[in-house]
């Protein structure tokens, strides 16, 4: 009760001093025990007591009072029904998971869920933001998330809504890769096409990613980025580097040159994507009719 009662009082715009002081009126007035031998107000003791709990409460209700559990965007069934894009994949993926895929194969999402991959300074936030506002916008790296819904605004994907989550690519970040990418529409895994010393990690944290069990099939659109740069390696000599033909057979794949900070090939690009996309529901409506 008394619980119940904080976050009430809390969550309501009363003060945090006001609110405790409530709580220990209720606690006292009810005699609530925290165990049969502890009473937890009115004494010196028990007030301590009475005020640690009360700000171990304070603590929670604000973490519930959050928007978004910085997390995982699937981190709880809760948040995924504020993002209702995800709730339908997740949807979707138990279904499949059980040999029903009518839902998926019927009729395309009218918003895609894409996630956004790569590591630390290959300019998936600048391709993100080049989408969004259509200009060159300064970033500073991803620690966590961002997250954006972008109506795209030319090419074949013209007026399709896309929900995109550009996940930080620092090394400590991407075990939480496998939870952002589960039940996604596509994956757009961004290059440095300049930085060739670490084309190797970025191919081996490319192929963990289209192994795991949720992402197999999922289109994916490999960004060739900064290849205004003089020492940029070609599209064929990336797509070498990270062995794409090796990916997982159920893997398909395209890959885009491209130039993040004047959104050169970025549109081409997410049209590739979303004809993958298009042609993987298709792909599994025919299976179904077998």
């Amino acid at each position: 009760m008394m619980f119940f009662r904080f976050c009430r009082e809390t969550r309501s715009g009363r003060s945090f001093s006001s609110a405790r002081s409530s709580c220990c009126r209720a606690t006292t007035t009810t005699g609530f025990h925290s165990s049969p031998n502890i009473l937890l107000c009115p004494s010196s003791r028990q007030q301590t007591l009475s005020l640690v709990l009360c700000l171990l409460l304070y603590s929670f209700t604000r973490l519930l009072s959050r928007d978004i559990d910085f997390s995982s965007p699937l981190r709880c069934r809760e948040h995924c029904r504020k993002t209702p894009l995800t709730e339908d994949c997740l949807r979707d993926h138990e279904l499949i998971s059980r040999g029903d895929d009518s839902c998926v194969a019927s009729t395309l999402n009218p918003s895609l869920h894409i996630v956004m991959l790569g590591l630390d300074s290959a300019g998936k936030t600048t391709v993100l933001y080049r989408l969004k506002f259509n200009e060159f916008v300064n970033t500073v790296p991803t620690i966590g998330f961002n997250t954006e819904k972008i109506k795209l605004s030319n090419g074949t994907a013209k007026g399709i809504s896309c929900h995109f989550w550009d996940v930080g690519g620092q090394e400590k970040l991407r075990p939480l890769w496998k939870s952002y990418s589960r039940c996604t529409d596509g994956i757009i895994y961004v290059v440095d096409s300049v930085d060739v010393d670490r084309l190797e990690e970025a191919k081996t944290e490319l192929h963990k990613v289209t192994k795991f069990a949720e992402n197999q099939g999922t289109p994916l659109l490999v960004i060739a980025n900064k290849q205004d740069l003089p020492k940029s390696l070609s599209v064929l000599d990336i797509e070498k580097q990270l062995a794409l033909q090796e990916l997982t057979p159920a893997t398909t794949y395209h890959i885009q040159p491209a130039c993040a900070i004047i959104g050169e090939g970025l549109h081409e690009g997410m049209d590739k994507l979303y004809e993958m996309i298009v042609k993987r529901r298709k792909s599994l409506k025919q299976k179904r009719k077998r």
